[in-house]
């Protein structure tokens, strides 16, 4: 049987949904129910892909998600569905089941940086061991800096998120990307997700919300992915700290054994599987880290979430089928962070 491709509309949205909380696995799963993402339905089996399309590229977000017994087949028909639109398919961001998975097959595999990840029940011994983050948070307290947890219901209706958004992406020197870094998810409404505000003591305001940490489950390794930090220029040291320590704290309650805030691409700290790749890809790798990182900040942002001290890093890739990894696949991969405009409530911004 052949398996369906839709654009995500609403009505197809809770299905999504339901294979997402049933089987996701990788960290970005729950990221297909962003805005801007293609869905493909498998006909065989209880599974979703979530996608992009891009030229004769099929750009999926990570690993298709069913039962992991599955995965070899559904990936098999989807790579199929992609073929009868003479298309090809990149794994984007995929992590090691599906590359361990798909090995067999003849793809091809590059790394393309790493994500941190933390044990929430860690969390207080590694406060007590690092001193420096410990007096973040204490500065952001003496500032006048709290938290409060907010519903996603609360959320969209609540204008202040919005605007810290706007401020926020108004000072990043670029457009915002699309496709797993979607700034408007915050308009999704979905009850899954955990967010907390930043809140700073006003004395003509009275509270001014200068910060917000948003996290989607991942619901098969009873964890979450923290999507979004948007920070105030304005808000003080320490804030992100805080916002990371309350999620924390929460996590270690409900008895999450897992968080990621996602992917570094071109991460020193997975430059033992990268030293594997391609020649041309490990001189693009350098040459990239070299220059555009004034603009997209790969090594702040590494160097940042280093601080936070994870537990582990986990190299994440790319995989396409066949013998060599071709560069128009990551040229197509490229295009779908790096649309020129994207879908959503702020797309009259550039």
């Amino acid at each position: 049987m052949m398996g369906m491709h839709v654009n995500s509309q609403r009505p197809r949205q809770d299905r999504v949904r339901e294979l997402v909380l049933a089987h996701g696995y990788h960290a970005n799963a729950y990221q297909i129910l962003n805005p801007g993402m293609l869905h493909w339905f498998s006909s065989d089996h209880q599974a979703v892909v979530g996608y992009v399309k891009r030229g004769c590229w099929w750009v999926a977000a990570g690993a298709p998600i069913c039962d992991a017994a599955h995965l070899q087949q559904v990936a098999v028909e989807f790579q199929a569905g992609a073929k009868r639109d003479r298309c090809r398919v990149c794994y984007s961001f995929a992590e090691q089941p599906l590359v361990d998975c798909l090995k067999p097959l003849g793809h091809k595999t590059i790394a393309l940086g790493a994500q941190p990840v933390w044990v929430p029940d860690e969390w207080p011994d590694l406060l007590q061991t690092h001193r420096s983050l410990r007096q973040q948070i204490r500065r952001a307290g003496n500032k006048g800096v709290y938290i409060r947890a907010f519903t996603p219901a609360q959320v969209s209706t609540d204008t202040r998120f919005q605007n810290c958004l706007r401020v926020w992406l108004h000072h990043k020197p670029l457009a915002p990307m699309g496709f797993l870094v979607e700034p408007p998810a915050l308009e999704t409404g979905y009850p899954d997700r955990l967010i907390w505000g930043a809140l700073q003591r006003d004395g003509r305001a009275g509270e001014k919300l200068i910060a917000f940490l948003l996290a989607s489950p991942v619901p098969r390794r009873s964890g979450f992915l923290v999507e979004q930090i948007v920070r105030d220029p304005a808000a003080p040291n320490g804030t992100v700290e805080m916002l990371v320590d309350a999620c924390m704290t929460e996590l270690r309650r409900r008895g999450s054994g897992y968080l990621t805030q996602g992917p570094v691409a071109l991460s020193r700290y997975a430059a033992g599987a990268m030293a594997a790749n391609p020649w041309w890809m490990r001189s693009l790798m350098q040459l990239s880290r070299r220059h555009l990182g004034r603009w997209y900040g790969f090594q702040t942002l590494e160097s940042f979430r280093a601080r936070m001290r994870p537990n582990r890093w986990e190299p994440v890739y790319a995989i396409v089928h066949g013998s060599r990894f071709l560069p128009a696949a990551l040229y197509a991969m490229a295009g779908a962070f790096f649309r020129p405009q994207w879908v959503g409530g702020f797309s009259s911004m550039h």
